[in-house]
């Protein structure tokens, strides 16, 4: 600590004469004030609230103050303050505050000594200091100064002033230091010299020049040379806490405000982003290395400027398994800061080795991959991802200025590896690209890296997350991987059948990849007159070996794959027995449990293992968890998911449908067992007497239930008035178009006979030895769980009402192992 002497006082004199000189360069006319805290939380004082007004004129006068106060060496027992802002005092008794040519900062720090990168930061932007010393640690903070270019006036949102009102950049300043400082003591500007009574111990900044070193301080052009702006100091302060005080981010940007978004994008893209291609990249190699392929992989920029826009086209750089951190920088460096990348980095996962010229030539791939953009006016739909999934692929939708399916990001994994032909292209990628029915030829060849936006001919294109490619892949166990990768040959027999199909997708849900039986099937087709209608109205296409794999959701009632149209007049219970369904298939059932009933037959759980959907057009949530609660009331079916008729616009602002709904959403759901349309004439985008618009709504949910071999039941009404006797009545009464009749595989009718309801099959293209529903059966209402139980014994038992202790009885009987009766009782 400095011991007293008259010099202190004289050094004094000589800063604030230096801060009124800064004031004075912006013409700030009026008083400064040195003062004492009111609250005494930390600086110790016997005279809380006192202060004298002194002006550039009066220093002198104000020194002599200090001289008693200081009573020759002692600490005075009010610590005195300076407050540098310039006030007017002729405006009424309330000081107005002017502004100031000078920012400042008193940094006190309980963790002795203070960060030593805090003053490489300070140095670098400018920023004079020197340390604060404590009476046992010549380092217990900072006194920091800034000059300014232009003066700093009080606004709202900064640091308190005398008034009330706030400074810019004094809080930035602190921030910026990075050092836990104690209380407010940031905000206050101690004189040099004094020695400080606080809470911590007496605390002195020894001499004021020192804050400057070096520098020259003399006069106002020294002065104007160091000076920084009001804003400057405050970017400082926005970036530096904008970059989470990360020393690396603000080195790298500085204080650069216009540009903090982008900085920060590109940061997050360092951080996340980097990490997930770091990640792709890692699963690429170790694709190749489970093939025993060892070299190197390429990253590089097109030679051309089309169909990539590349501003340094030619760009290679080889990497091995090991080099992938040395890649991921690679790629930073390209992605320009976050912003569209001055070179699209794109990735050619075809292993090289060297020859003996030091030259890298191709070795093999143990994949395949294409790059398919929806160009002009096409888009993408998803019988294009449908058809590459059958192939094998792992795909995943590409966005292009914010409209999502823009094109297709595919990859084969091959279940061996595979070498290039001199002069041939890679078999596999084109015959994906082929598959897709896309139009953008010019880009199949390529890998695009997920996370990074690529310029192309035809707009920006990116594939936001390589995660969702892989998903449901365990990407720390490549052995597991095997179980996804295909012969080359599927790609290519993909392709032939696609082509030989005349690229219709009705006719590759139907056959699928089928070379052997290729002009078979293209024969049949051609006699049904190349009308799929016709071919559907056939069986002869099914072999003895498919029709022993039929497979039913419900025995007897609800074929996979296949739509099931379930119409009963209004009260019926169509909508409370078609709910039940999805209840029941939604419920994980233990191995010990028997199967759960619907209609009175077994619901095969092993085909029930996936979600199970309900379109509730006409009940609200309300009824819909009232009838749920009956059907599990120990809330065990967590696999159903509803939706109502509101499905939120499409991308040209009309209302979706539910066809939007199953291609662009469901389709992504591994496993879907069951879908229930509850009514039908709720999803129709238009009149349910119209053929077309009805047929468009079968074509949706029939490619749906084949592709993911799923149970799908419409319910639908009958006509007004209609009072049908029997099940086979009730095709004659359904309202609508005749497809309602035609498109269906199945339809079950449902009619009330007093208190009993009879269900059977009105239509049946299913042959009868696959265990189908032969005529009606008869059920009666448990009022305790809306199920219908199907009655046992004589046909005639439902002429006298069936008692609560009869139904239990009846329901006992079941349970104990029948299903309910025999189709011959």
């Amino acid at each position: 600590m400095r011991p007293y002497d008259e010099s202190i006082l004289a050094e004094i004199k000589s800063e604030l004469q230096f801060i009124w000189m800064c004031h004075n360069l912006h013409r700030l006319k009026g008083q400064m004030r040195v003062y004492t805290v009111e609250d005494g939380q930390f600086w110790k004082t016997d005279q809380p609230g006192y202060e004298t007004w002194f002006g550039p004129d009066g220093v002198d006068e104000l020194v002599e103050k200090l001289k008693l106060l200081y009573r020759k060496g002692v600490p005075p027992n009010s610590t005195l303050l300076l407050d540098p802002i310039v006030y007017t005092r002729n405006n009424g008794p309330v000081p107005t505050p002017v502004g100031s040519g000078v920012l400042w900062s008193t940094l006190l720090t309980p963790q002795f000594p203070f960060p030593g990168d805090a003053i490489a930061r300070l140095q670098k932007e400018r920023l004079f200091f020197s340390p604060l010393e404590h009476e046992n640690n010549p380092r217990a903070g900072l006194k920091v100064l800034g000059m300014l270019s232009n003066p700093a006036l009080p606004g709202k949102n900064f640091v308190f002033d005398h008034n009330g009102n706030y400074l810019p950049g004094i809080r930035e300043i602190c921030d910026f230091a990075n050092i836990p400082v104690i209380g407010n003591t940031w905000m206050h500007y101690v004189l040099s010299g004094f020695e400080y009574r606080s809470m911590a111990g007496n605390l002195q900044h020894t001499n004021f020049r020192d804050i400057f070193g070096e520098v020259p301080m003399r006069n106002e052009e020294d002065i104007k040379k160091a000076a920084l702006s009001v804003q400057r100091f405050v970017d400082v302060g926005i970036t530096w806490n904008a970059y989470g005080r990360d020393q690396k981010m603000f080195d790298r940007y500085g204080a650069d405000v216009s540009n903090l978004q982008r900085n920060l994008n590109s940061e997050e893209m360092r951080n996340r982003e980097i990490q997930a291609i770091k990640r792709e990249l890692a699963f690429m190699w170790n694709v190749q290395l489970l093939h025993g392929l060892r070299g190197k992989m390429r990253l590089y920029t097109h030679p051309t400027q089309d169909p990539w826009r590349s501003k340094q086209p030619g760009f290679n750089f080889f990497f091995g398994p090991d080099e992938i951190d040395a890649a991921a920088e690679q790629i930073r460096i390209y992605y320009n800061a976050g912003v569209l990348p001055n070179s699209p980095l794109l990735l050619d996962p075809m292993v090289y080795v060297p020859d003996t010229g030091a030259n890298w030539v191709p070795l093999g791939t143990g994949m395949v991959w294409s790059t398919i953009f929806c160009v002009g006016r096409e888009k993408l739909n998803e019988s294009m991802k449908k058809r590459l999934r059958d192939m094998g692929a792992l795909v995943a939708p590409i966005n292009r200025g914010g409209h999502e399916d823009a094109g297709l990001k595919a990859l084969v994994l091959l279940d061996q590896p595979i070498r290039p032909e001199p002069g041939k292209p890679l078999p596999g990628s084109f015959e994906l690209y082929d598959v897709s029915g896309a139009q953008g030829k010019e880009y199949w060849s390529y890998y695009m890296l997920s996370g990074l936006e690529y310029l192309s001919s035809h707009g920006a294109f990116m594939h936001r997350r390589f995660d969702e490619m892989v998903e449901g892949m365990d990407l720390n166990n490549p052995e597991s991987w095997r179980s996804r990768m295909v012969p080359i040959q599927r790609l290519l027999d993909g392709a032939k059948c696609w082509n030989q199909y005349d690229r219709h997708h009705s006719l590759w849900a139907r056959f699928g990849i089928d070379v052997p039986n290729l002009e078979r099937n293209l024969r049949y087709f051609n006699l049904c007159a190349r009308d799929f209608e016709l071919l559907d109205a056939t069986n002869t296409l099914k072999a003895a070996s498919e029709m022993e794999k039929f497979e039913l959701v419900c025995q007897g009632w609800i074929p996979r794959s296949a739509v099931t149209l379930l119409a009963a007049t209004g009260g019926t219970g169509k909508s409370s027995m078609a709910h039940a369904l999805c209840v029941k298939a939604g419920i994980d059932y233990r191995p010990d449990e028997p199967k759960p009933l619907w209609l009175g037959s077994q619901i095969n759980t092993e085909f029930c293992q996936g979600m199970c959907v309900y379109f509730t057009g006409e009940d609200g949530p309300a009824i819909v968890n009232a009838r749920a609660e009956m059907f599990d009331p120990e809330g065990r079916s967590k696999r159903v998911m509803f939706f109502r008729t509101d499905f939120g616009l499409n991308d040209k602002g009309d209302p979706r449908t539910l066809a939007e709904l199953l291609l662009k959403k469901l389709y992504k759901m591994p496993d879907v067992s069951v879908v229930v349309v509850d009514p039908a004439r709720k999803y129709l985008t238009g009149d349910e007497d119209n053929a077309e618009v009805v047929s468009e709504f079968f074509e949706a949910i029939e490619e749906f239930a084949i592709s993911k071999k799923c149970g799908m039941v419409v319910v639908h009404h009958l006509s007004k008035g209609a009072k049908p006797k029997s099940s086979a009545e009730v095709l004659d009464c359904l309202r609508g178009s005749q497809v309602f009749i035609d498109r269906p595989r199945v339809v079950i009718g449902m009619n009330r006979d007093g208190a009993y309801t009879l269900a059977g099959l009105s239509k049946n293209n299913i042959p009868p030895q696959l265990g189908m529903v032969q005529g009606d059966r008869v059920f009666v209402r448990d009022p305790d769980s809306l199920d219908l139980i199907w009655l046992p014994g004589p046909e005639g038992i439902r002429n006298a009402p069936v008692s609560h202790d009869e139904l239990r009885e009846i329901k006992k009987q079941i349970q104990g192992g029948t299903s309910g009766p025999t189709d011959d009782e």
